[in-house]
């Protein structure tokens, strides 16, 4: 899996009335020959991405107190315009509630910030939102219509230890599924927990640190070298029933409490990561977890 770097190509739309905070995010992508495009409304932002629908937004920062409205309003409009149903949309704002996080996320916000945020969260969340979001389009463009011939497949069994085998299995796995797209992310979801979590160890805590130093997917690598982990397997249990198809996937870690993660908890809202459990509960009919947390099984039925 190849890390995406903040560097020329990338598109960063900036949506906020407040000429300070855009001239800081200017600045602070600048070493990084990124494009900034920036507008200060709601209708502006609208009428900017109508008339320019060929242009590919990696990201987009969004303020809420905008000059016509709150940008939320301006979230489900977008998600209608081609090419930007699943592009990655941080909030940032001075509304920080619980009420107020909620009400972001359930709009389709990727991400929520605290207004005045540190640079170094910003640049590190907008590189997560770049990576993910390119990851997401990879996967939808490699779901394939599946062969007729699946329907007869009853269970399938596959193994797999790094990040790049995830990639490579999921958009089968989903194309198998009612709602391949949905589908893709919440299995590529479970898949790298599997791998970073349970087989390699890497906690929450320290998952964190390496997002906010961009070192995440070297010390993935790094760690699947290693003798303690270079021979665990991730193994996938694939069940295909008249009623639903099932999938099982289970690490050879020790296990965590899932319980934590079902919801995006109030003191967790701002950090880097933690969304990947509730974004798979959202992409299945029914998920659930078994003692000690190595092993989960993802449903949805026909």
């Amino acid at each position: 899996m190849t890390d995406i770097q903040l560097n020329a190509g990338n598109m960063v739309l900036v949506v906020d009335d407040d000429s300070l905070c855009r001239t800081m995010i200017r600045h602070m992508f600048e070493a990084d020959d990124t494009v900034i495009i920036e507008t200060e409304s709601i209708e502006e932002t609208w009428n900017l991405l109508r008339e320019n629908s060929l242009v590919n937004f990696d990201v987009i920062l969004l303020d809420r107190n905008l000059p016509d409205g709150d940008g939320l309003d301006l979230l489900p409009r977008l998600r209608k315009l081609p090419g930007l149903e699943h592009v990655p949309v941080i909030i940032q704002s001075g509304l920080v509630s619980a009420v107020d996080v909620a009400k972001g996320m359930t709009a389709g916000a990727y991400h929520y910030l605290k207004k005045p945020y540190r640079r170094d969260m910003l640049r590190a969340m907008t590189q997560v939102a770049v990576r993910e979001g390119r990851e997401h389009r990879f996967l939808t463009s490699k779901i394939e219509k599946t062969s007729d011939a699946l329907v007869f497949m009853k269970n399938s069994n596959f193994e797999i230890q790094t990040l790049d085998d995830a990639r490579v299995l999921t958009p089968f796995i989903a194309s198998l599924f009612p709602d391949p797209e949905n589908a893709s992310v919440g299995i590529i979801e479970l898949l790298i927990n599997a791998i970073e979590h349970g087989n390699l160890d890497i906690g929450y805590e320290c998952k964190s640190e390496l997002l906010e130093q961009n070192n995440w997917l070297s010390e993935t690598t790094r760690r699947l070298s290693l003798p303690a982990y270079r021979d665990r397997k991730v193994r996938v249990h694939l069940e295909h029933r008249p009623d639903r198809m099932s999938l099982t996937i289970c690490d050879e870690g020790k296990g965590f409490d899932w319980h934590k993660f079902d919801t995006l908890a109030e003191e967790r809202m701002f950090d880097l990561h933690g969304r990947g459990i509730a974004l798979a509960r959202n992409a299945f009919d029914g998920l659930t977890y078994s003692a000690p947390g190595n092993i989960v099984t993802c449903w949805s039925t026909r």
